[in-house]
């Protein structure tokens, strides 16, 4: 499985602070939690399991994310039988929202994601690492730029908010300047409420044949930072950025454009002053000895 799916699944999932949702039923696999599409689920055999659900009583829960690999491989009429339950027994939550990638949306038809978003979806998370073709068939995902956007649109036409989780680092050193002003260029095009910033490791990339890796330079944490302020620095639009992932070289949230001017002087200051903080941290380890 793509490590950086992983990663994003994993990320997301810890920031709920327990409010997620697992439905366990025959047709998942224990390993990798995965629905078999091919075997119906229905919610008369399946069991929603709440003690993942930490909320104190009486405290307001604002979201619940099904953390199952991705929504959109379940059977439809079992989805829509599904979704109701949980928000009946969970009436105090604000939202309920999915994982998937835009090659399930492109394969679901609008007529079945607007009965999702009608009978309580209200919004999807989807990895898509880069703005670029380039970088992006490095990935192997076997779609174009132009497919991403059609996907998300899709989703916009039917009234479901979604989510963009994209990769600092994903074009490698070589392709680092392209992906950052591409990826800027497809957040500024579409209509996305939230974009999540993840940064590459040598761990991403185990999924990869050998000769798909070779010459692919992994960024050190200075260039990270240089490729983020670059992304963030050309992105033109109303969405929240959530950059506090532990991969990240620095963390960082807000909302542009109202928070822009102040994200982007938190990194330029954090490149400004990192020789210094560098030596200084050179110079705590030589005092142990």
């Amino acid at each position: 499985m793509n490590q950086l799916y992983l990663k994003m699944v994993n990320f997301i999932t810890n920031q709920l602070k327990g409010q997620k949702i697992s439905i366990h039923h025959p047709a998942i696999k224990n390993d990798q939690k995965a629905f078999d599409s091919n075997k119906p689920l229905n919610v008369q055999e399946s069991i929603i399991n709440k003690k993942e659900l930490k909320s104190k009583k009486g405290e307001e829960t604002k979201e619940i994310v099904i953390i199952n690999q991705n929504i959109l491989d379940v059977d439809i009429e079992s989805l829509i039988n599904i979704i109701p339950a949980i928000k009946k027994d969970l009436s105090n939550a604000k939202t309920l929202k999915g994982i998937t990638s835009s090659q399930s949306i492109l394969d679901s038809s609008e007529e079945d994601l607007l009965k999702l978003r009608l009978h309580g979806l209200d919004q999807l998370y989807l990895l898509i690492e880069t703005g670029s073709d380039q970088t992006l068939n490095f990935y192997n995902k076997h779609l174009t730029i132009h497919q991403e956007k059609i996907a998300l649109k899709k989703l916009k036409k039917v009234g479901i908010n979604y989510s963009i989780v994209t990769v600092i680092g994903a074009g490698g050193n070589g392709l680092s300047d392209r992906h950052a002003i591409e990826t800027a260029k497809l957040i500024n095009h579409v209509d996305a409420e939230e974009l999540i910033l993840l940064t590459i490791d040598a761990e991403d990339l185990s999924s990869l044949k050998e000769e798909e890796r070779e010459g692919f330079v992994i960024l050190t944490p200075r260039e990270s930072l240089e490729e983020e302020l670059m992304l963030l620095n050309h992105i033109n639009t109303n969405i929240k950025i959530n950059g506090n992932h532990s991969s990240n070289t620095i963390s960082l949230s807000g909302k542009f454009p109202q928070d822009k001017e102040e994200i982007i002087s938190k990194l330029e200051d954090k490149l400004y002053n990192w020789e210094e903080e560098n030596k200084k941290s050179f110079r705590d380890f030589l005092k142990i000895f």
